[in-house]
This record gives C-alpha cells, sequence and structure tokens, in this order.
C-alpha cells in the first residue's frame, strides 16, 4: 500500500484494503507442481509474485484507488461522491475461492475495475455503505 498511502489527502483514511487472492494463479501453481525441474516454473513463480506486489486496491473515505504495475504504473481513481453503482462479478471458481471483480461505475463514463480481488462481495458491501449506493 505504498502508494495509496503516499497519495492520501488530508483527512483521507483508508477503510478497506483490498488484495489479489492466490486463487486466481491455481494454474501457475499446479503447472509448478508438474515441472518442478525446470527454470520456467520458477520464473512463473517470480511472476505471481511481482503481480501480487505491484497491486494495490483500497477503498479511502473519499475514492476508491487501484494501482497496478511495477515497472510501468496504471491507476485509476474514483471519488466516492461521483459513485453511481458497484458491480460484481465472479466465476465458478471465483465463487469457490472467494474472489472476482469488481466494477465501480461512475458518474459519466468513469469507472474503477479491481479484478481478482479477495472478497468482492465485502468490497461492494463497503463502498455501498460508505456511499449509500
Amino acid at each position: 500500500m505504498k502508494y495509496i498511502t503516499q497519495t492520501l489527502a488530508k483527512n483521507e483514511e483508508i477503510v478497506y484494503k483490498g488484495l489479489i487472492s492466490k486463487w486466481v494463479f491455481l494454474g501457475v501453481y499446479i503447472l509448478v507442481a508438474a515441472t518442478f525441474i525446470a527454470i520456467f516454473p520458477l520464473l512463473a513463480l517470480v511472476w505471481v509474485a511481482i503481480v501480487i506486489k505491484s497491486t494495490e486496491m483500497a477503498v479511502t473515505n473519499k475514492r476508491v484507488i487501484v494501482k497496478t504495475g511495477w515497472i510501468m504504473r496504471d491507476t485509476t481513481e474514483l471519488k466516492l461522491s461521483k459513485v453511481e453503482s458497484v458491480n460484481v462479478s465472479q466465476g465458478l471458481l471465483g465463487r469457490l475461492f472467494n474472489y472476482g471483480t469488481v466494477t465501480v461505475n461512475g458518474t459519466g463514463v468513469q469507472k474503477v475495475i479491481m479484478k481478482n480481488i479477495k472478497d468482492p462481495i465485502k468490497v461492494r458491501e463497503v463502498i455501498s455503505e460508505i456511499c449509500d449506493v
């Protein structure tokens, strides 16, 4: 949460910290277990670690923030006062392992997408409580 913590405005505090679910990478883990001798599995695990460490998602008392990327950074922010709706999408594995995608739609064409986030229903509840959506 280094980036998000550094960009907080005055009187802004983090209400919820989102994490990427490690279950999203189940296929990578199975591949690593099946081919534990080759170098590819090691590179795959390094890639998983980089993706998890370089992704920050949070809901503050003023905005929703998503930051992705290690070398090249991509950030999306939406003020909570502009939120119109919050959608949750979960596939079969997402339902089983409690992860999914939360899309926060703002006025106009603004939106923040929190992909592969742990406990997406909780994230929707937190945003809905703050915004009365």
